[in-house]
């Protein structure tokens, strides 16, 4: 049997999982992310080494690794929710270290890839996945293939929706992230006089019915459906699939997007589900690199 390892290294996770070529997760691992390259780096090594603990490296057809950011022939040019990772060949990096072969892929398209081989896009042509987690990132699948266009397609956090809108990390205004990030949960609860920050909290208050909470939710899951209508009006995919830790509150975000990409495309809107894969789908999509 041939085993694949996956790493899905986040803005506040590290997940790394041991897979079989049918998708079975054999040994899988979490650390934070904390911060600091080098930290970081140790912690994917270790993470990589639990889950191939007393494996024969023979068996193990390759290592994938989704980063949250912009590559160039796997080698990262930025993270933008991870400092310290400019220009780094995180590829050339692991492979000297494990002496075993590395793929490096944007982490969004491997969640992507994940949902395409087994998750919620195993019947699909052409597909969208966008992640909501510390950031928004996005994948794209068109006839079956990937596409990347010329290497940094898919960033979806960076569509702009309000024109003089609220300042992002990239330098740009009125982006996607930051009116459905974790940090804009954040800001829409304090803003609403929750005094909860943290989100998972909120999310369960809301599943819990608390009537700001769920506003919370409402408010973001609009500004998702902005971004998702305009992605729609340009792919026109058969589905869309929401990942990342703010997808975890499931119709509280689902409903308001889709109500909101109704009012603003002329057309049937195509299927929005959440990844089959949950809080795996970005490792097992990395893993999947490895599949031909």
């Amino acid at each position: 049997m041939k085993y694949m390892i996956g790493v899905d290294l986040g803005g506040t996770k590290i997940n790394t999982v041991l897979i079989d070529k049918k998708g079975k997760v054999i040994k899988k691992i979490k650390y934070p992310t904390g911060k600091g390259k080098n930290n970081i780096l140790k912690k994917i090594l270790v993470s990589i080494e639990f889950v191939s603990n007393n494996m024969n490296k023979k068996d193990i057809l390759g290592i994938g690794i989704g980063v949250p950011g912009v590559l160039r022939n796997e080698k990262i040019i930025k993270l933008p929710n991870i400092k310290g990772f400019e220009n780094f060949d995180i590829k050339n990096y692991l492979s000297n270290k494990l002496k075993m072969k590395i793929k490096v892929e944007n982490d969004s398209i491997c969640m992507a890839l994940g949902e395409f081989v087994f998750g919620n896009g195993k019947n699909f042509n052409n597909l969208v996945c966008v992640t909501l987690g510390t950031g928004v990132g996005g994948g794209i699948i068109i006839n079956k293939k990937i596409y990347r266009g010329q290497g940094k397609a898919s960033e979806f956090g960076h569509i702009t929706i309000e024109r003089e809108g609220l300042k992002c990390r990239c330098e740009n205004k009125g982006c996607l992230e930051e009116y459905i990030s974790v940090r804009a949960i954040k800001r829409i609860a304090k803003k609403l006089k929750i005094r909860e920050d943290n989100i998972i909290k909120i999310q369960e208050n809301a599943k819990k019915g608390n009537s700001l909470c769920k506003k919370v939710y409402d408010i973001a899951g609009t500004s998702l459906g902005i971004g998702l209508s305009d992605i729609v009006k340009i792919l026109d995919p058969e589905l869309i699939l929401l990942g990342g830790g703010i997808s975890n509150s499931g119709n509280l975000i689902l409903k308001p997007a889709v109500n909101e990409m109704k009012k603003r495309i002329y057309f049937k809107i195509p299927r929005v589900k959440i990844v089959k894969l949950k809080d795996n789908a970005g490792a097992i999509g990395a893993a999947c690199l490895f599949l031909k």
